[in-house]
This record gives C-alpha cells, structure tokens and sequence, in this order.
C-alpha cells in the first residue's frame, strides 16, 4: 500500500529545480566577470605569443637554410607574414635562392581583439602603419626591433627582439624600448 509521502515518480520538486537554478545563477554571477576580465589579457598574450613565435621560426629558417628570413608585419591586415627569397630547383635537384624576388612562407593573423600597434626599430626608428620588416641573418642577427600588441581596452603587451641574438622574448606591460633596451644591457 502506498503511503501519501512516498514519491514513486522519480522526478524533482519545484522547490528542488529552484534551488538549482538559484545556484547556477549565483556561480554565473560570480564566475562571468572573472571571464570576461581575463579573456582580454589572455588574447594579448596569445598576440604576443604569435609575434615572438615569427620571430623564432625566421630565427630557425634563416639559420637552417642559410638564407635572409624576413618578418613582415603588416599593420593594414593586422598580420605577419614570414618572407623568404623565392626557392626554385635546378637542373641538378639543388634548391636555388632567388634573393631578388620574395614568397611568402607562413602567414598569421593576430588574435581577435588585438593589434599590432607599434614597431620599434634601434633608437630612431617607428612604424605605425602600412607594412614593415625586420630581416632576419643566416647567423640568426636580425635587425633589433620590439613589436607593441594592444588589445581593445589599450592594454599593451611587447616582445623585444634583440639584434644579436634574434631570440624574441615578452617584455613586461607598459615597458618603453629604451626601457626595455637599458635593463638587457644590465642583465
């Protein structure tokens, strides 16, 4: 026989699918701000994360096959392009180097809601918009450069690529070149 308290169905109460609702709602309150603060940051990093990862495979393919590597960075398509000089075979199976004209080997966008901002070059020179390059040396030498992401809300992140080495690195928030250039020097 049943009893009038005993449940048999199996299912929830309306006070029980409040309580969880009321909970889910309470967790989303808390937790989406979080979110939303840090994907900002986290977008900046990966932009920054993008130009020092350029750097290092033009590092890589300059040394590799002993050629000049060039990074592009293009301000227009908010991109960088990885350029060497265009490669075709001869008669002998050998890979020729055509210095005179360029391909284009790898190409990436910057992460949605970033931007290269900026691009600095030795003490006197900034680039802004349009296109600008940094070559890199078949002895891994490039051109020392740092490159400013900034995302939406004008945070900004560098990456510092020194001349003699090449070997990009991300530089604290804010930091200015010459900055960034005085403390290597004392490391």
């Amino acid at each position: 026989m049943k009893t009038p308290t005993s449940r048999t169905d199996g299912g929830f109460t309306l006070i029980e699918l409040m309580l969880v609702v009321a909970i889910l709602a309470m967790t989303a309150a808390v937790v989406a701000p979080r979110i939303g603060g840090t994907l900002p940051s986290r977008r900046l990093r990966a932009g920054a994360d993008e130009v020092a990862g350029m750097a290092a495979a033009a590092r890589s393919e300059a040394r590799l096959k002993r050629i000049e590597v060039e990074v592009v960075y293009d301000f227009d398509a908010n991109a960088i392009i990885l350029q060497g000089p265009a490669a075709t075979v001869d008669e002998d199976g050998n890979t020729v180097y055509d210095a005179e004209e360029r391909e284009d080997l790898l190409t990436r966008k910057m992460p949605e809601g970033t931007k290269i901002a900026r691009v600095y070059y030795g003490q006197t020179g900034i680039a802004t918009s349009g296109t600008t390059a940094a070559a890199f040396k078949p002895s891994g030498a490039v051109g020392e450069h740092m490159v400013v992401i900034e995302n939406e809300q004008g945070d900004t992140l560098s990456v510092f690529v020194p001349a003699l080495t090449g070997a990009a690195t991300v530089v604290e928030e804010g930091a200015s070149y010459g900055e960034v250039r005085s403390s290597r020097r004392l490391m």
